[in-house]
């Protein structure tokens, strides 16, 4: 059962809206470089993405004990319903790791 940690903003914001997601994408590649060169058991650093609306909501494991997932500040902002991060397990975030590792591998 996992619980919602701190939002994390990826970028400070300006008036320049381009800059801003320029900033935004680049952080978000770093974390999934980051979460690339994780060991097959590691957790912390998974990023976890759900659809949603005309986007996705975007999380990161951010303690493994208890299991903490923090919601990801960027673009839209999107998120998913509490009862659903509560449900989310370590299988879950190991699932996710697996899938972000194919589609960066295509």
């Amino acid at each position: 059962m996992a619980k919602l940690g701190k939002t994390i903003k990826l970028a400070p914001s300006t008036n320049d809206y381009r800059v801003d997601w320029a900033a935004e994408e680049a952080a978000y590649k770093a974390l999934q470089a980051t979460e690339a060169a994780l060991g097959p058991d590691e957790i912390v650093g998974v990023l976890l993405t759900f659809p949603r609306g005309d986007g996705q909501a975007a999380y990161l494991v951010t303690k493994a004990s208890p299991l903490t997932i923090s919601l990801l500040d960027f673009g839209d902002c999107w998120t998913i319903d509490a009862a659903h991060i509560r449900g989310i397990n370590k299988q879950d975030v190991l699932q996710q790791k697996r899938r972000n590792a194919m589609w960066a591998s295509l």
